[in-house]
């Protein structure tokens, strides 16, 4: 997924950084993959209203041979802004106008999508904020979810609206976050609502995957989709240079919520200096590569294997690897000459923890 600010951002991510990541893919790999879309409100609007400029879009997934199963409708605006921070999450669920963004991307996978079942959808957590976690929030995820049946009711199109826990958000827990919407909605309507289970987030928050997954089969709430992603750790102290690393991701336009000796807090601003200083174990909500493990510095990838091995063992048939934030990092955790072949290596490296052949032939 390249993020794109408006419509003719979006079809230049396909025309050529899409593009040459499948080119840089080895043949059977490159005509098996899915591309998760990524439209802001305003290219969602776009395209409603430039039926052309869609089918342009269309035309090229054709072209580059890329099937269509799910969405990301979490970012409402501008991603690429020079600060994001808790925008991110803006607006939530307690307004319309996030009701609409969904409504309105829902329509447009169902357009694109090449299979009619496992389509998703995933968002923000309800907000940012905890008052985010109200009835208001509850009626507008019906009014997206009675949309939700009649487009499938309409195009034979079954999409499920994913609720992705985020660390410090309103819901921070995936086992919450389900016992959440296992409570707040029927049977009927939560065969068109689960969860997105990052790997990175759950990294973060130090979540258990095998409670994770038993909890949503206990409580029939699907996962409709697991991010294949690795936060940032280390074992250690900062040395100078893990320090240097430290600030630059602070001055990013992003929280990096940060697991440090036990204690979370909501973004890298907030931890304290003598616990930067002091502190021996560390993990930040920072997506780095999954085909690395080793960053240097002392910065290693959190594993992602074991929880992606257990999903599988559940059933679970949906995986994203998590590929938008890697042209924001510098070359030290990136490693490559372009991004393109970063995420080439990231989609190979998904393949093989799937069990799935990557060889050229």
């Amino acid at each position: 997924m390249f993020p794109a600010h408006d419509a003719a951002q979006a079809v230049e991510s396909l025309d050529s950084s899409m593009r040459k990541v499948v080119a840089k893919l080895p043949q059977n790999v490159a005509t098996n993959i899915s591309y998760g879309l990524y439209f802001s409100d305003l290219a969602s609007r776009q395209f409603v209203d430039s039926p052309q400029s869609f089918a342009d879009y269309a035309a090229l997934l054709i072209e580059l041979n890329l099937k269509v199963t799910t969405a990301n409708a979490f970012p409402f605006g501008d991603f690429r802004a020079a600060e994001v921070k808790e925008k991110a999450f803006l607006p939530d669920w307690r307004e319309q106008s996030r009701v609409d963004y969904t409504c309105r991307v829902a329509d447009l996978l169902a357009q694109l999508a090449t299979s009619d079942n496992r389509l998703s959808i995933s968002t923000c957590p309800f907000g940012y904020d905890a008052a985010a976690a109200c009835e208001q929030s509850i009626t507008n995820v019906r009014l997206a979810v009675e949309h939700l049946q009649q487009l499938h009711q309409r195009t034979g199109k079954h999409i499920r609206l994913a609720f992705e826990a985020e660390p410090c958000a309103c819901f921070s827990d995936s086992v919450v976050l389900i016992d959440y919407l296992a409570t707040s909605f029927s049977d009927d309507e939560r065969k068109y609502i689960g969860i997105c289970f990052d790997l990175c987030h759950s990294a973060v928050t130090d979540e258990d995957y095998q409670k994770v997954i038993a909890q949503a089969e206990q409580q029939n709430v699907t996962i409709a989709k697991v991010q294949i992603s690795s936060a940032l750790q280390r074992d250690s102290r900062l040395c100078s240079s893990s320090t240097g690393d430290l600030e630059q991701l602070a001055d990013s336009a992003y929280f990096h919520q940060c697991l440090v000796d036990d204690m979370l807090y909501a973004d890298i601003a907030k931890v304290p200096t003598a616990t930067r200083a002091e502190g021996k174990t560390w993990r930040i909500h920072c997506h780095v590569p999954i085909c690395y493990s080793d960053y240097g510095s002392g910065w290693l990838a959190t594993e992602w294997r074991p929880a992606v091995e257990a999903a599988r063992a559940a059933q679970i048939k949906d995986f994203e690897v998590e590929t938008y934030t890697l042209s924001l990092l510098n070359t030290k955790f990136v490693k490559v000459k372009s991004v393109e072949e970063c995420v080439a290596q990231e989609i190979c490296a998904g393949f093989l923890a799937l069990g799935l052949d990557t060889d050229g032939g």
